[in-house]
Formats: C-alpha cells, sequence, structure tokens
C-alpha cells in the first residue's frame, strides 16, 4: 500500500497481483489441500472447484488481478490511479478471505 500512497502505480499493482497469488495459496491450501501450479489463467477455476463460496469470491478478485500481471511488470505503459487503485482493493479482499481461511484451520 505503500507504493499506491507514494503515486508508484505500476508497483502498486504488481505488488497487489503477488499478494493475491499467495492469498490464493492460502485458501487453496486451507480449503483443498493443495495450491494451484499450473497456469494463472485456470488458478481461478482452480479456487472455485475447492473453495465454496470462499473460493467463488477470491477468483472474481484474482481474476481481476491476473491480466494486470504482465502489464505491472513488463509494459511500459503507465498503470493509471484508478487501474492501482482497484488492484490494491481486489488485493485486500481476497487477503481477507485467505485469513478467514487460515483462521478456519486447526494444526
Amino acid at each position: 500500500m505503500d507504493s499506491l500512497a507514494l503515486d508508484n502505480y505500476v508497483a502498486a499493482t504488481g505488488n497487489a497481483v503477488h499478494a493475491g497469488i499467495a492469498a490464493s495459496d492460502v485458501i487453496a491450501a486451507c480449503r483443498g489441500g493443495a495450491v494451484w501450479k499450473g497456469e494463472h489463467s485456470q488458478a481461478g477455476r482452480h479456487l472455485e472447484s475447492i473453495g465454496g463460496s470462499d473460493g467463488r469470491k477470491a477468483s472474481t478478485q484474482l481474476r481481476h488481478l491476473l491480466p494486470l500481471k504482465n502489464r505491472a511488470e513488463y509494459d511500459p505503459a503507465p498503470v493509471t490511479k484508478a487501474e492501482a487503485q482497484r488492484a490494491v482493493q481486489a488485493a485486500q479482499r481476497i487477503i481477507a478471505i485467505a485469513e478467514q481461511a487460515l483462521a478456519s484451520v486447526s494444526i
């Protein structure tokens, strides 16, 4: 979130994407016992199949974030403030779902 506050929209978007991917792994591990190891484009489907309503909600956020991955990492075109804000919000939502999933697991 520091990147967003510093108006570094590319970094904020990239960080949000990676946070969303990591949170998806937490959800998948907690709900299904395995993280997705295939193409990123199919990770949303994996979340839906193992995560119940949490998986569906997380999948929606992940599907918003994944198309931004290459753009934030490789595309020289700038990311707008609004795009970065939406990416950070999507990451915050999926992280909240991951925190709930993790809290429900007994170790």
